[in-house]
């Protein structure tokens, strides 16, 4: 999905014509947002492609090209916005270098929807998925997605299917679907697992299941972070056209100039909060920060009891000796 819905470069450059003696600042801004997220977002790739185990293959794959792809959108973009600082810029050069950006971007849209559908598979057939490996239909998906972004650009530059605006429009549209989606599995998920409690469900089916959950618990606050990233992109470029349709000159006494300002800001925060979110709940990132907070604890806190959760986020060992505990895990599986 869409951690940006129009260049950072123009989106400034054109927000808002009083505010054209602060554009140098406000380009170097943009410029460290995009090295941070750059960083971020290669990390995360790169983390989840190295313990690819932790999940199934299929989904730490393709999680990793989705993050992948808006690193190197994000590489190309800081590129061009630093070119916008230059006094006399090659317009061919800038203009290759952001439809570079542009193809990675759009990527990234289909790529989600294969998430989307692999986790759906996943929570059909629980009991099969776990061992399947069929990487021909995985690598063939990524070349529909590449063909896609291709046809995306292609229509856009030519005007012959949308314009920007109508683009932004499915693209919001696309991703409130997809987190509706994934809400969905969620809950078949959570529901699947209790029942299957006490009823002599196999283990690779509950371990597929309790994996469907962690996943779609991370993916879901991704997704939705995007929808507010491509709303507050939305309503900032509404605001922009009735700015220019006014003929804004002083900007801080707009209220629509001001609200241009607000939304971008939103639309940035959204955009750092993916990369904590991710760390919060993928499992490889979760264990350090665990690790660390737990050694910031005071020794009296260490001490406590642990009390062990399920996938369901339910307490299952708390008030319990450790041969109850296993008696009782016995007797819920058995």
């Amino acid at each position: 999905m869409g951690c940006k819905t129009v260049s950072h470069a123009l989106a400034w450059k054109n927000a808002m014509p009083c505010v054209s003696d602060i554009q140098w600042w406000l380009t170097v801004a943009t410029v460290s947002i995009d090295f941070v997220l750059i960083f971020s977002y290669s990390a995360i790739a790169a983390v989840s492609f190295k313990n690819r185990d932790i999940f199934h293959p299929f989904f730490s794959t393709l999680f990793s090209l989705f993050f992948l792809s808006y690193a190197t959108s994000d590489v190309f973009e800081a590129t061009a916005l630093f070119m916008e600082l230059l006094p006399n810029k090659d317009v061919t050069t800038y203009d290759v270098i952001f439809g570079i950006s542009e193809f990675f971007y759009f990527y990234a849209s289909p790529c989600a929807v294969c998430l989307l559908l692999e986790r759906s598979v996943a929570s059909r057939y629980p009991k099969d998925y776990e061992t399947a490996r069929p990487w021909k239909i995985l690598w063939t998906s990524q070349l529909i997605c590449l063909l896609v972004s291709s046809c995306v650009i292609y229509a856009g530059r030519w005007r012959i299917i949308m314009t920007d605006d109508v683009q932004k429009l499915i693209l919001l549209a696309l991703q409130i679907v997809i987190a509706m989606m994934l809400l969905f599995l969620l809950i078949y998920n959570r529901k699947r697992t209790r029942d299957s409690v006490g009823i002599g469900t196999k283990l690779g089916t509950r371990y597929q299941l309790s994996e469907n959950i962690r996943v779609l618990k991370l993916l879901i606050p991704v997704i939705f972070l995007d929808v507010s990233i491509t709303t507050a992109d939305i309503i900032s470029q509404i605001m922009h056209t009735t700015t220019l349709l006014n003929g804004v000159i002083n900007c801080s006494t707009s209220s629509t100039a001001i609200l241009v300002v607000v939304f971008k800001i939103i639309s940035f925060l959204s955009q750092l909060l993916i990369p904590v979110t991710v760390i919060f709940f993928h499992p490889s990132f979760k264990r350090v920060v665990e690790f660390f907070t737990f050694n910031r604890v005071s020794p009296s806190v260490k001490r406590r009891e642990q009390v062990i959760k399920n996938v369901l986020g339910m307490k299952i060992n708390e008030g319990q000796s450790t041969d109850h505990y296993f008696s009782s895990l016995q007797k819920t599986w058995g």
